[in-house]
């Protein structure tokens, strides 16, 4: 089984951008050395309220899925959604490279 990356976007409100932001970072601290996996926490240039999780190199992406989710809903993070946004979770495959 090849690594995978999970992508996970979602919409939040503006106020309290900067709690949110800590926060989110801690979330994914703490997930990602469960799956020695790389973390990043991006931010759409062109649409501000929109944030993208990132976790890369996963072998184990169900149980990773798993740790993000419960873990979310443990931070707290769920207030800062916006009204009528979920979260949204993609996992990519890496590819074999042409020899």
């Amino acid at each position: 089984m090849s690594a995978a990356s999970i992508y996970v976007y979602y919409r939040i409100v503006p106020a309290g951008l900067e709690d949110f932001a800590c926060l989110a970072r801690l979330h994914l601290a703490v997930v990602a050395p469960r799956f020695e996996a790389r973390w990043r926490l991006m931010r759409s240039r062109t649409e501000p309220s929109t944030w993208m999780e990132v976790l890369d190199n996963v072998q184990d992406t169900e149980a990773a899925i798993d740790a993000l989710r419960a873990n979310w809903e443990i931070s707290g993070l769920r207030r800062f959604l916006a009204p009528g946004s979920e979260r949204h979770i993609e996992v990519f495959e890496d590819t074999e490279s042409c020899a």
